[in-house]
């Protein structure tokens, strides 16, 4: 993980007994000895970064070997993301574009290699994507500006873009209200600059049940893996409909 950006490179591996660390909104301290942990954490929606109190509730965990380095990394969220355009877009047929969508950072606290919890940067809304109760799925909500020119991405180091290509074969437009993208299924990079996912590709021939998806397990130039799929997809071929993707 030589390409961690700032703040995660100073948390990566840490051999402290307490680590205090603001992670965009989310702010954390976690104090250990060798039989315990604690974890305090709060979200601030001001930015303001208040300290972290004994009166705030914590998170106790009882483990042997506390001493074991503290390892803050990022990871992908654990649900997939409805991304929301600002404006109503529709692709035209037989048009082809790419969308540079961005998502929200997970940090993954562990202890060595045991895992004491995952916490979102910035808290997101549950939502739920599908035709009905009894298809679809629950979500993460999300705004996007799906802007077109990658210059345009403002930098974050605590979200990671995700390029989304949509091919429009089809005889009709595509509207792309929303967005329905499997970030568990994607791999996290880092290039020493900017966090991304896997890059998709959506082929629309006739119609959105007949689409196809493919999860890119090409990684972009100069990036390494900073994290793998929660839920690996074999040949990078999405097995559902694709129609699931987009209302």
């Amino acid at each position: 993980m030589n390409k961690l950006l700032t703040p995660w490179q100073d948390f990566a591996s840490c051999d402290n007994d307490a680590i205090s660390a603001q992670l965009d909104r989310l702010a954390i301290n976690l104090r250990r000895t060798r039989e315990e942990c604690w974890l305090d954490f709060h979200y601030d929606n001001d930015r303001y970064v208040a300290p972290l109190t004994d009166e705030q509730p914590s998170l106790r965990f009882l483990l042997n070997h506390g001493d074991r380095p503290i390892r803050l990394t990022p990871q992908l969220a654990d649900r997939p993301v409805v991304a929301r355009p600002m404006v109503p877009t529709e692709l035209l047929p037989k048009e082809r574009t790419t969308l540079f969508i961005s998502t929200v950072l997970w940090a993954r606290i562990c202890v060595g290699e045991q895992l004491l919890a995952e916490l979102a940067t910035l808290r997101l809304s549950d939502t739920w994507f599908g035709a009905t109760a009894m298809r679809g799925e629950l979500c993460y909500a999300s705004q996007t500006r799906a802007l077109l020119r990658l210059d345009n991405v403002p930098y974050s180091a605590f979200r990671a873009i995700i390029p989304v290509t949509i091919d429009n074969q089809g005889e009709d437009n595509v509207k792309l209200e929303r967005i329905n993208v499997p970030v568990p299924h994607l791999t996290l990079y880092c290039d020493g600059e900017k966090f991304w996912t896997s890059a998709l590709t959506i082929l629309r021939e006739t119609n959105l049940a007949t689409a196809k998806l493919h999860i890119d397990a090409t990684p972009p130039p100069g990036a390494a893996v900073i994290a793998q799929p929660r839920r690996p997809i074999r040949g990078g071929v999405f097995d559902r409909a694709v129609d699931l993707l987009f209302a």
